[in-house]
């Protein structure tokens, strides 16, 4: 039973459209998913990154949920579809100590869930791979629109 209802919600809740959308969001900027790591931090039950790991065949994903349900949904539900180059873990955002563990991160509607939002995304900030400034933007704590910078780059104004 519980694989049919994985099947059905990966079928109901498709995020396609948006992968489509995403992999036209890297190649303008010039960036090359195949044989990278995305991170997908908050992953929740996942059905985002089941999209993305169709879209992007050759490109590895990890996702990270604080939560064991939507953690054993997301992997039954990759497991059902037959979809090898994707696994969720669980891992609480507010306690990840990683470094260098992923090419590029995606995370989606997560801050205003974080009990601390600037803790959590510096923890987020960590885990690209050192020196990896992607034509996307270099990943750093959000900050306020036209507030000082504390990477000291006032140049970019935009919230990343």
């Amino acid at each position: 039973m519980r694989a049919t209802r994985s099947r059905r919600l990966s079928g109901r809740n498709s995020y396609r459209r948006h992968a489509a959308y995403v992999r036209q969001f890297l190649h303008d900027r010039g960036i090359v998913p195949e044989g990278a790591t995305f991170g997908d931090i908050a992953c929740g039950t996942g059905l985002m990154m089941l999209d993305y790991a169709r879209e992007f065949p050759q490109t590895s994903f990890v996702g990270y949920d604080l939560s064991e349900t939507s953690v054993g949904l997301v992997n039954e539900t990759l497991d059902a579809e037959k979809v090898g180059n994707a696994r969720a873990y669980v891992q609480n955002i507010m306690a990840l100590d990683q470094a260098d563990d992923f090419d590029y991160i995606v995370s989606w509607g997560t801050v205003h869930h974080l009990p601390d939002p600037a803790q959590g995304i510096a923890n987020i900030c960590r885990a690209p791979q050192a020196g990896r400034d992607s034509p996307a933007g270099r990943l750093r704590p959000l900050r306020q629109r036209g507030a000082p910078d504390p990477a000291g780059d006032a140049a970019d104004d935009r919230q990343t």
